[in-house]
């Protein structure tokens, strides 16, 4: 239908091809001018996520936690390297899906076309339902679901084990006296210890009770078990070994025998011995320090060892083995080795260790008694110990004036422990008997292989004898105490040393499986793979694109966005040239009459959520009041002008009502101080039952007209979400209110939508009926400027009554109806052209 108004007729040309050039200066395509740097470097930022965890990974293997930053450990690492890469997963996603949405409408594609490939990006239920449909953004998009295995896989891939630390160097701070302190007291003339010096027997009272673990007063620092060298007092032992053959049994035999025979008159009693096993220590003093005149402590040694035994003979032949032993004070390094080392409760600043001499990093156990080293006559110590050099005491007992010795002490302290001995003699009815003394019968006891024989086997005390010896005086060594107590302080650390030491022990160590390892990243490269088809043909754009709702409602050419400067731009330019235009979601009006719902200038938009229609009915209320009492309106201007209501109370711009007149009442309407139409009510109330007024109707009970507006959205969003059966009732209330309020015949609009709703039910009798009434009312209706709504809903109206009579099974009268409707277009459109109405 032509009309008097002039229209604009608009088609699209391609502008994927080459054949058509967009002269516009804000398209402009190309490899390089279009290259996607956001895409290619959150695509980047993942590969480098993904080797980085692998880094990781292949790093942390077999890494002990000691030796790993605490606060950011493999899987802290993993946690925030897999974060990134979603994160630019989801912008490379979104920039490739928007790449390739505007490709599908830069070729030409349905609307429906279009938001199904949006909502692939969205939604994995789109892409399970319409797999036919599948294309790129649907591959991206799948990709992005599928990240969350690269964050499974990754975890799964590092886990922690118990293991063994490899040894690394540090330094320990330790105390190490390398003097020979004072042990006992010399009483009278003679050259014995009377008694052993406090400090002294504290120490040996540890150390005899201690079973080889040294007192851990001096030395901190390590953490697990280390292995060190300690420098201090000790002896230098030189000793001259020898072993001779013997056959003790036969020898005591032949003694008994002659004894019997000889000419004594002496009662026989067959006591020659014959000495088994013997330990004794000695000191020697020395003064002068000239040709060995220092003082030293002699220690003799002598075991035996019967390698068989003949019972008819009596023999027991063997070796004897002697060593003559010279102590000489000296500084010697010891072997030593920490473990389990905890901080005290009693004070934080010291720790707590097992000290052990030896080297030994295979157990928790230490090397005891059974452990020993083996004596070595060059370095003249047992192995792993080393003389550094001598430390000669001076001492001339009992003519010195000091009481107290060094060597002394020792001395009597050694005899304690370990002196002792052994003897032999054979008895004609007995057999060969043994008394024992001393550590001979006490750690060195022995029985004879053989009952009542003279086969006895007394190992080789040395090593053992001079591993007690060192453990002694390494106890001597570590304590700060040992000197005088007077001039020592143990916590003075000025006077400490630092010792060099290897740190062993185990400890939690990350293990990575590999498997899942390559399984994370052959993923994480899966999904960029999956990702880059998407940005296929990008150079084909001329501009920057996204799917926000800004671009794409310009793209759509929404009034609301126009701009010349900005037509062509991204949303970038865009923005900046309408940014600042206000807008309003709510119904359109156009020429005064609502139409539908849509974001606009607020003037071209009644809005959904608004106190303004309230404050207009009281206003209106107030002029009807101000009007009945004075017989004048408020101005004569449109109502519109008159926004400053107060002001003009305050000029006197109008005449004021007296309080009896509901003048109060009035000016709150007026300002708008009334937050609703009932508390308004209310004051009226109060106002005229004050006065002797009876109220015959309960005003509090009148209800207002509800909102029209209001209603038809929700009968709107009804229709649009398929729920007919509420927007039809909404409808039939809405056509009830209008007739009550403003007749019948404004209820066209809300009976044509009633009509597409029972339709939409396949009510087809009803709508038919609803559709020939509205009929009736809209044919009856004079042509003028105003009608041409009223025409475009009469052609509409008879093409759902076709749809009614169809569903009826109507066929005949619906095809006789089209046609006559046809015929009707040309009345209309002459109706229209007779009155200069716009085109239907």
């Amino acid at each position: 239908m032509q009309t008097g108004k002039e229209t604009t007729q608009t088609h699209t040309v391609s502008l994927d091809s080459e054949e058509h050039n967009f002269s516009d200066s804000q398209w402009k395509t190309g490899v390089r001018a279009r290259f996607p740097w956001t895409g290619f470097i959150a695509l980047s930022t993942v590969v480098l996520c993904a080797v980085s965890s692998v880094v990781v990974l292949l790093v942390s293997d077999g890494k002990s936690q000691i030796h790993w930053s605490k606060k950011i450990a493999p899987n802290v690492l993993l946690s925030g390297f897999n974060g990134i890469a979603n994160i630019c997963f989801g912008v490379a996603i979104a920039n490739g899906v928007a790449i390739t949405w505007w490709r599908k409408a830069l070729k030409g594609a349905t609307i429906q076309d279009l938001h199904r490939s949006w909502a692939f990006s969205s939604s994995i239920k789109d892409i399970v339902f319409y797999g036919k449909y599948f294309n790129f953004i649907a591959l991206a998009a799948l990709a992005a679901k599928l990240t969350i295995i690269d964050g499974i896989l990754l975890q799964r891939a590092t886990s922690t084990v118990v293991g063994d630390d490899p040894g690394r160097n540090i330094t320990i701070d330790a105390w190490a006296n390398t003097t020979m302190p004072y042990t006992g007291v010399i009483g009278g003339r003679s050259n014995d210890v009377s008694y052993l010096l406090d400090w002294f027997n504290s120490d040996l009272s540890i150390w005899s009770e201690a079973g080889g673990v040294a007192p851990a007063w001096s030395m901190y620092s390590c953490e697990g078990t280390c292995v060190l060298d300690i420098v201090g007092t000790g002896f230098e032992i030189d000793c001259k070994s020898e072993n001779v053959t013997m056959d003790y049994g036969a020898a005591a035999v032949q003694d008994a025998i002659a004894l019997s025979q000889s000419n004594d008159t002496s009662p026989f009693n067959g006591q020659y011995y014959y000495s088994l096993f013997d330990i004794e220590f000695d000191v020697v003093y020395g003064a002068t320090g000239i040709d060995g005149d220092y003082s030293k402590i002699l220690m003799n040694i002598t075991s035996t060892n019967a390698t068989s035994h003949d019972s008819n003979l009596g023999s027991c032949p063997g070796t004897l083995t002697r060593h003559v032993c010279t102590l000489r004070p000296a500084l010697i390094k010891y072997p030593v080795t920490i473990q389990d080392n905890t901080m005290t409760e009693r004070n934080p600043n010291y720790y707590v260790s097992n000290v052990y001499l030896g080297y030994n990093t295979s157990s928790f156990a230490g090397l005891l008694d059974a452990n020993v080293s083996a004596y070595n006559a060059t370095t003249k110590q047992q192995d792993g110990y080393t003389v550094m050099g001598y430390k000669d005491v001076l001492e001339d007992h009992p003519a010195s004036a000091e009481p107290r010795t060094a060597i002394g002490g020792i001395a009597k302290v050694l005899n304690h422990y370990f002196a002792g001995s052994s003897s032999m003699h054979a008895d004609g009815v007995m057999g060969f008997l043994v008394e024992q003394n001393g550590s001979a019968e006490i750690d060195f006891n022995t029985v004879a292989l053989t009952s009542r024989g003279c086969d006895f086997q007394y190992a080789d005390p040395l090593d053992h004898i001079l591993q007690k010896i060192n453990s002694l005086m390494f106890t001597l060594t570590i304590d700060p105490w040992s000197m005088d107590t007077e001039n020592v302080d143990r916590d003075d650390f000025t006077k400490w040393i630092t010792v060099n030491a290897t740190q062993y022990g185990s400890s939690i160590h990350y293990k990575t499986n590999h498997s899942y390892m390559f399984g994370a990243l052959a993923s994480m490269l899966v999904c960029v793979l999956c990702v880059l088809p998407s940005y296929y043909g990008y150079w084909q754009l001329g501009r920057d694109v996204t799917l926000g709702p800004f671009e794409i409602a310009n793209a759509f050419r929404a009034p609301v966005l126009d701009h010349p400067a900005v037509a062509n731009a991204g949303v970038k330019d865009l923005i900046r040239e309408v940014g600042k235009r206000e807008v309003k979601y709510g119904e359109m009006v156009q020429n005064d009459a609502p139409s539908r719902l849509a974001i606009a200038e607020p003037d071209a938009s009644a809005g959904l959520v608004s106190t303004k229609g309230s404050e207009t009915n009281l206003f209106d209320w107030a002029t009807l009041v101000f009007y009945l009492m004075t017989g004048g309106f408020l101005l004569e201007e449109n109502r519109a002008a008159a926004v400053d209501v107060e002001g003009g109370i305050r000029t006197q711009a109008f005449s004021l009502l007296e309080e009896e007149k509901l003048g109060i009442i009035v000016r709150r309407c007026w300002q708008s101080r009334y937050e609703s139409a009932a508390l308004a009510l209310q004051d009226v109330r109060a106002s005229l039952s004050f006065r002797g007024y009876e109220i015959s109707v309960d005003i509090m009970a009148i209800q207002t007209q509800p909102d029209m507006s209001k209603m038809s959205l929700e009968a709107e969003t009804y229709t649009s979400t398929g729920q007919y059966s509420k927007a039809e009732e909404l409808y039939k209330r809405m056509i009830n209110i209008t007739q009550h309020h403003e007749g019948p015949e404004s209820t066209s609009r809300e009976l044509y939508n009633l009509s597409a709703a029972l339709v939409n039910q396949e009510k087809y009798k009803e709508a038919e009926v609803t559709l020939r009434d509205l009929l009736v009312q809209l044919t009856s209706r004079l042509v003028d400027d105003n009608s041409d709504h009223f025409l475009e809903q009469e052609a509409g109206a008879v093409g759902l009554l076709c749809c009614a009579l169809k569903g009826q099974g109507k066929s005949e009268e619906a095809e006789m109806l089209e046609k006559n409707a046809a015929n009707q277009q040309k009345q209309l459109q002459a109706r229209g052209n007779a009155y200069g109405l716009s085109q239907l």
